[in-house]
Order: C-alpha cells, then structure tokens, then sequence
C-alpha cells in the first residue's frame, strides 16, 4: 500500500509539472492609454474563425489608471494570439464610431498593423510558445 501511495504521489507532481511546463503566458502590454478615463477592454482571439464571429478566446477588462498598463494571461496552450483592445471612453460597453465608421474611442491591435479595413487574424497574430511573450500595442 506504501508504495502504491508514493507511485500516485510521483505521477501527480510529474503530471503537475508536465502540464506547467506546456503552459504559456502572454503578457500584453498597452501604451497610449488616457488615464482615469473609461474602461480598457481586451479580446484574445486563437483562430481566425473565432475572430471573424467575434467569438474571443478570452475577454480582459479593468479601469484605464496608467498611461501604461499590462494584462497577462497565463496557462495558455502554444499556439497563434490575436489581440485586439479599445478603450471605452463612454461607457457604453462598445467600440465608438464615426458616421464613416471609423473608430473615435482609442483602440489597437498585437502587432500594431496600418489597417484600411478589418484586421486579420494573420495580421495581428503572436506566436505563443511554451514560455512568456509579451506583445506591446500603442492606442491610437
């Protein structure tokens, strides 16, 4: 009986560490932000197809309190991240836009890309692997 409780023990922690060792963090880094003025939101994407329904991975939110501020998102499987974050100045809970439809609240991508148009997951994607990656994006 000791030594089937020491086999279960040995296979937990070697499990335990297998699986952390294949965890990934992506830390995102945002700059330009207004401070003391709405709520930041984050959208993480991890395939083209939950972008384009807008179906995010993972959605992030806190009060703008820094002209600088990071969000880390941690136990990530590797793979490719979109990000894409606005900063809702109004509190109305959505990206404002002009008659044109271009966007009046400050917002950005990973990647920083010139858009004309929607981005694309190729556009704005991070390698995640199975370490820490941090991707700095600039509001606009």
């Amino acid at each position: 009986m000791k030594n089937l409780t020491r086999f279960t023990t040995t296979a937990i922690v070697l499990t335990s560490m297998a699986l952390s060792a294949q965890a990934a963090q992506l830390n995102i880094n945002l700059q330009k932000v207004r401070v003391n003025q709405g709520t930041l939101k984050v959208a993480i994407y991890n395939s083209a197809q939950g972008m384009k329904k807008y179906q995010a991975f993972e959605v992030l939110e806190q009060k703008s309190n820094s002209e600088s501020v990071t969000f880390s998102v941690a136990d990530l499987d590797p793979g490719q991240y979109a990000v894409m974050v606005y900063q809702d100045l109004n509190g109305d809970g959505k990206l404002g836009r002009n008659l044109m439809g271009i966007p009046n609240e400050p917002y950005g991508f990973s990647n920083n890309p010139r858009l004309m148009g929607p981005p694309k997951f190729t556009q704005l994607a991070v390698n995640v692997n199975d370490t820490s990656i941090s991707t700095d994006i600039e509001l606009r």
